[in-house]
């Protein structure tokens, strides 16, 4: 249930980066950029909010899922804590899919939205939601959906932070490929 939360979770992110782009085309951000914003410090708040927002969702999603969960076992404690924690590691993740709408927004703008909506069915389709049920093999899977690469602690495996870290990296890499496109060209 987990990463099926964490797949649609996954959108609320692009969207709201996404916005970046609706406010370019609607001239709001050129006029919100001739007062003392920064391109940088614009894009920012909103990956800020996205980042922030997509993580809290998780949190509520974890802690709401491991107590209705955890009332069913022994140890509710326990049970909570690990559904808790399976949701956390599934926040890098998000972030991973979501810094490809700043990087399609930094780059190609006027393909930004269909970018975003490509990206997001793609991780559905092939990810846990819609893959398995259509016969999709989960190797094909693996090369595109970043949720499968997250530790799965809820099912007993120990917690690696590797994969988890080199995500959040791979997610500030692109974020700022992104910013620095979106600084460097014309908006409109």
């Amino acid at each position: 249930m987990l990463p099926v939360i964490a797949g649609f979770s996954s959108l609320l992110p692009m969207l709201i980066m996404l916005r970046l782009r609706s406010e370019e085309v609607s001239g709001r951000g050129e006029l919100l950029l001739s007062h003392p914003v920064s391109r940088l410090g614009w894009a920012a708040a909103q990956i800020g909010i996205a980042l922030v927002g997509s993580a809290t969702v998780m949190i509520i999603g974890g802690a709401a899922a491991g107590l209705g969960f955890g009332l069913g076992t022994p140890t509710p404690g326990r049970t909570w804590l690990a559904v808790l924690t399976a949701a956390l590691v599934l926040i890098p993740p998000i972030w991973l899919t979501a810094s490809v709408t700043m990087l399609a927004v930094g780059l190609l703008p006027r393909l930004a939205t269909v970018i975003v909506w490509v990206v997001f069915v793609l991780v559905n389709l092939f990810g846990e939601s819609i893959g398995p049920a259509i016969g999709i093999d989960y190797a094909v899977a693996d090369l595109i959906v970043p949720f499968h690469h997250a530790p799965k602690v809820l099912t007993g495996a120990s917690f690696t932070p590797v994969p988890t870290m080199i995500m959040i990296g791979a997610a500030f890499a692109i974020l700022a490929v992104g910013l620095l496109s979106l600084r460097r060209r014309d908006l409109g």
